[in-house]
């Protein structure tokens, strides 16, 4: 599904000094595996994920989602590929401010082509399973930090993407509902999403099928998770 050849990414630093983010990464990501992406700040994880969502050109190498090479083609075919195929769940949640969470949610639905009344009903399902049916009508200053993120997380979903990337999803839930979002995304790869998931919580990350852990921006181990069937 996703193959990672030889990828390194710098970034100007003070005094014109090279910052090396990621660093030769080689990396295969099979279809419906969960890989959990483990590591200490600045060790590249949101650097890779960015990398591997069509969103950020690496300095060298290569990113493949199955026969495409992501940075070979367009940025309006990569662009196409976002609404489509991939999903970002990002830290800072970015949702329209003036829309309502369940418009934030069904925007994404519609942006994809898909009918108005179905992106209001697809939308209002995800909701409500990660508890957020009460609050369809809240905007995004009137929820918590916690229901933003899981209303930037249901908005990821909404399209049915082939790979979901989200970058510390559970970061800010408290654990009953950390465990309900990963019982969402076990539900969702095992019928067949693809996920990498950026975490710092070693529970969460014996949850994936596979942990990969980065180190300065090299892959420092990639080993089968403790708890293999643990998502299922």
């Amino acid at each position: 599904m996703i193959d990672v050849r030889r990828v390194s990414k710098r970034f100007a630093g003070r005094g014109g000094r090279a910052v090396a983010a990621l660093v030769d990464v080689d990396l295969r990501v099979q279809a419906g595996e969960l890989v959990m992406v483990t590591g200490p700040s600045g060790s590249g994880k949101s650097t890779l994920l960015f990398t591997l969502g069509a969103m950020l050109k690496p300095t060298s190498g290569e990113v493949f989602l199955g026969d495409t090479s992501l940075y070979r083609v367009s940025p309006g075919r990569r662009a196409e590929l976002r609404r489509t195929r991939l999903a970002f769940v990002f830290q800072t949640f970015n949702l329209i401010p003036y829309l309502t969470c369940l418009a934030n949610v069904a925007l994404a639905a519609s942006l994809a082509g898909r009918a108005r009344a179905a992106s209001l009903d697809r939308a209002r399902t995800l909701l409500g399973r990660l508890g957020l049916g009460a609050r369809l009508h809240h905007r995004p200053a009137e929820l918590s930090v916690g229901e933003r993120q899981r209303a930037a997380l249901c908005r990821s979903l909404v399209n049915d993407p082939e790979v979901l990337l989200a970058d510390e999803p559970t970061g800010n839930l408290d654990e009953p509902m950390t465990d309900e979002v990963m019982r969402l995304l076990a539900d969702l790869r095992d019928g067949g999403l693809t996920i990498v998931m950026a975490t710092h919580n070693l529970r969460v990350a014996r949850l994936g099928t596979r942990v990969v852990a980065l180190r300065e921006g090299r892959v420092a181990d990639d080993w089968p998770s403790v708890l293999p069937q643990a998502a299922a």
